[in-house]
């Protein structure tokens, strides 16, 4: 999930586009990278086992729509939460860039 590209999803209506944009955020939000072993140098002291400490980025997606009824869908579903990596539900902040948010969406953002 390393990557500086983009990935572009389109389909008729009804090929699961959403569900599947929804998976990959879930997956690419919350998955991080194993903490590995620390390693230990010679001469320093060390309690037990004591794990590397290592700063995690926040992680940040840009999700694009060709129409506001397609974006206000995608921050609808994503208020009700998406499952993580770890099969718990997971409830992302959201931030919609727009001059003008429907109704529907406004409500709880």
């Amino acid at each position: 999930m390393e990557s500086t590209g983009f990935t572009l999803i389109q389909g008729p209506p009804g090929t699961r586009k959403t569900k599947t944009i929804l998976g990959i955020i879930g997956a690419t939000l919350t998955t991080t990278k194993s903490r590995g072993i620390p390693i230990q140098i010679p001469g320093q002291r060390h309690s037990g086992q004591q794990q590397a400490s290592v700063t995690v980025k926040p992680k940040r997606i840009l999700v694009c729509a060709p129409s506001n009824a397609a974006v206000d869908e995608l921050v609808l579903r994503l208020k009700g939460g998406i499952w993580n990596s770890s099969g718990e539900i997971f409830f992302p902040r959201i931030v919609v860039w727009d001059e003008v948010i429907s109704s529907t969406v406004q409500c709880g953002i």
